[in-house]
């Protein structure tokens, strides 16, 4: 059975974002764990409460087959985490389907996985991913490599689709 780790801010990650990548994958049969730096609960962007089950410092690519980055505004805080940086890092080193929508993908830029590659993001992450390297692209969903961005949350099911494919090949 494949698993996914997920990662969402300790407050403010796109509820509409998560529920749809966590439904869709547990519905195609995949296992997923919720990872955070949340001392306690994560809180979403309308309240919703969730609890994580893997912490920063206990993230391991070789446990998981792909990883999806959740965005909304508290994603932003996590662009020079390194404990973040380096799993990611480990990911794409290891040629794993990686996923970010929203805001995400300005931690993806600051990894430096999307230099000189076509990515896509919410507003607030273009400057980010354009000063880094990135090119970016008004498209819903951008595919490059083993990477998946996503625009918002209006993407999120064609963003998940795209990573499962990914995942199942």
């Amino acid at each position: 059975m494949k698993s996914v780790l997920i990662i969402i801010a300790a407050r403010d990650f796109n509820e509409t974002e998560f529920f749809s990548v966590k439904d869709f994958l547990e519905r195609n049969g995949v296992r997923v764990f919720i990872a955070s730096d949340a001392s306690g609960l994560c809180v979403g962007d309308k309240g919703s409460k969730i609890k994580h089950d893997v912490s920063f410092s206990n993230m391991k690519s070789a446990n998981f087959d792909a990883v999806a980055i959740i965005g909304g505004n508290g994603i932003l805080n996590y662009t020079e985490n390194n404990k973040l940086k380096k799993v990611i890092r480990n990911f794409v080193d290891e040629s794993k389907p990686v996923g970010a929508i929203c805001n995400a993908p300005a931690v993806l830029a600051k990894v430096g996985v999307l230099k000189g590659k076509n990515a896509t993001a919410y507003k607030e992450a273009r400057g980010i991913i354009e000063s880094e390297g990135g090119v970016f692209t008004e498209s819903p969903v951008v595919v490059a490599d083993n990477i998946v961005t996503a625009k918002d949350p209006d993407a999120a099911l064609e963003f998940i689709e795209t990573l499962f494919y990914l995942l199942e090949k």
